[in-house]
């Protein structure tokens, strides 16, 4: 969660800069170097998070897959990390170079009406009045929108992956109070109260818990057909890396 709030800050911060920065005479902060500097500390971040990420969970994530594979070929444990932090990298380019662009679109917007208008009227939707593309679909209200639907990688892993709330209650691990265990490679079977034992498969075991969105769906949507929903840590996580860019 605080790795996807510093590299969307950092976004945003860009965008808050470029748009007020021109009224106390700032005409730096429309230069590439400002692109390339919040590039470059969200990624600094990102790899920090993604490397330490990976530090705590490669063991158990190898005894799962055995091995190491991208797109068929094998490969050693560095080589693969230094391409899941590149594409990191890359992820983190393309959240601030789509703020970067939609603010480049306001910017350019009335040198843009000159020619935008003709091209659509020339298009396949030129059947549309000549007013759709001079007063509502313009240069900087696409890109606003497009910049809107790419924040879709932030705004749906928080509603999903977030708990919710006083919703989180962790049940402790099935064997911890048991009185007696045995261990199988399959199951564990545990002795709950005396003379009664129940099978135990430690794989199964999970903690979940609701979100803003399990919240949406009890408070409505359930009745047009959504299913309750919740969230397990372990999906928390992946959710949340994917939405600060980490692969």
């Amino acid at each position: 969660l605080r790795s996807s709030g510093f590299a969307w800050s950092c976004a945003i911060v860009t965008i808050l800069l470029r748009l007020r920065g021109p009224a106390f005479g700032w005409d730096w902060v429309d230069k590439p170097g400002v692109l390339v500097g919040a590039t470059v500390v969200a990624s600094a971040f990102a790899i920090y998070a993604d490397f330490s990420a990976m530090t705590w969970c490669i063991v158990p994530w190898l005894q799962k897959v055995k091995k190491l594979e991208i797109m068929g070929f094998k490969m050693r444990f560095l080589s693969f990390m230094l391409i899941q932090l590149f594409v990191t990298c890359v992820q983190i380019f393309t959240i601030q170079n789509n703020a970067w662009v939609m603010v480049t679109a306001f910017h350019e917007n009335n040198t843009l009406m000159t020619l935008w208008p003709y091209l659509w009227e020339h298009s396949t939707y030129g059947i549309l009045p000549n007013s759709t593309w001079t007063k509502w679909v313009t240069p900087k209200s696409g890109a606003f929108l497009f910049w809107l639907l790419s924040t879709t990688q932030l705004t749906l892993p928080l509603m999903t992956s977030v708990p919710w709330p006083g919703s989180k209650r962790r049940a402790p691990f099935p064997t911890r109070n048991a009185g007696d265990a045995d261990v199988t490679d399959a199951k564990i079977s545990i002795s709950i109260t005396q003379g009664h034992r129940a099978d135990f498969v430690p794989e199964t075991f999970y903690n979940d818990f609701s979100t803003v969105w399990t919240q949406f769906v009890v408070w409505g949507l359930e009745v047009w057909g959504f299913p309750i929903v919740k969230c397990t840590y372990r999906e928390s996580v992946a959710n949340l890396a994917l939405a600060s860019g980490l692969r």
